[in-house]
């Protein structure tokens, strides 16, 4: 199926739980796009996410694509899931692959503006914050995947363009699975999760 939505208006009056979200990020109202292509294999349960693709005017885009296997679409979309939940069903769906490719437009740094005036605290001194928290967290060790991704995150903070994640697991992961990993080198070693600022051809 392929389906596009065009001319999408969102307007502060619609958030009805925080109202002045939009506002407080600078906005009167967004105006986006939605695209979105997918194929759906009925004899392995298995849905493969060709581009979902979202641009919103002045915020940014998202373009994400997927393979994801035992998932029967067609109980989860006439609500027939039998004796499981619908959580349960979703925490079975097996992870093959996918991908992320964010372009910011002006999003990050309005977010980041408006947590800082939240916190009484300039945009620079809140940055600082989020980088010490991020090397704290992820980059313990430079050469590890972990260290990789914290500092590409260092790199998108200091200046927000385009973020490129993969996901490539050495075999399919179930989702429920990756609720038990505590290690985040280990989950990140079992998704195979690559980050990076730039595609990998373009560096130089």
């Amino acid at each position: 199926m392929h389906i596009e939505f065009q001319g999408i208006q969102l307007s502060s009056k619609q958030i009805l739980h925080n109202p002045r979200l939009l506002p407080q990020l600078g906005y009167d109202t967004l105006r986006s796009r939605v695209e979105c292509s997918y194929r759906y294999e009925l004899s392995t349960k298995t849905l493969i996410l060709e581009r979902l693709h979202v641009n919103v005017v002045d915020a940014g885009s998202a373009t994400i694509s997927a393979r994801v296997g035992n998932l029967d679409l067609a109980a989860l979309l006439s609500g027939r899931v039998g004796d499981a939940t619908v959580a349960g069903r979703l925490g079975g769906m097996l992870i093959e692959q996918g991908r992320l490719h964010y372009v910011d437009a002006s999003l990050v740094e309005r977010m980041l503006s408006s947590v800082a005036r939240s916190r009484g605290v300039s945009l620079h001194t809140y940055r600082q914050q989020l980088v010490r928290k991020i090397s704290i967290f992820l980059t313990k060790d430079p050469g590890s995947g972990a260290g990789r991704i914290g500092a590409a995150l260092l790199a998108f903070l200091t200046r927000s363009t385009q973020l490129f994640a993969t996901v490539a697991p050495d075999r399919p992961i179930a989702l429920f699975w990756l609720l038990w990993f505590r290690d985040i080198e280990k989950l990140v070693d079992q998704l195979g999760l690559q980050v990076s600022t730039i595609p990998p051809h373009d560096r130089r």
